[in-house]
């Protein structure tokens, strides 16, 4: 969620979820000073995908790939929270192999 101009470049639809990321960055905070280990668990879990975003930042075609990654983190790291949609690092994988 940190790319240079996404400001303009993300529709509405996404900017809807907003709170949701928000809400889930916040529970990720508050757990990670008494369960690191498991946060760093998350982030290698989603190395491999961020990698692939990062190579392709401004391509427009890995959108939903990109919204994908997203979800995961909060299946990662915001448990209870729910997910927009089913995710997971083969749906992941998949996704990916369908826009590369």
């Amino acid at each position: 969620l940190q790319l240079a101009d996404f400001v303009y470049r993300m529709d509405y639809s996404h900017w809807q979820q907003y709170p949701r990321y928000l809400e889930a960055l916040e529970i990720r905070l508050e757990r990670l000073e008494h369960n690191l280990e498991a946060d760093l668990d998350g982030v290698y879990a989603l190395d491999e995908h961020m990698e692939r975003l990062a190579n392709r930042a401004n391509d427009k075609a890995i959108s939903e790939y990109r919204w994908m990654v997203e979800e995961y983190r909060i299946q990662l790291f915001a448990q209870p929270m729910k997910t927009r949609m089913a995710v997971s690092p083969k749906r992941l994988n998949k996704m990916w192999e369908k826009v590369s």
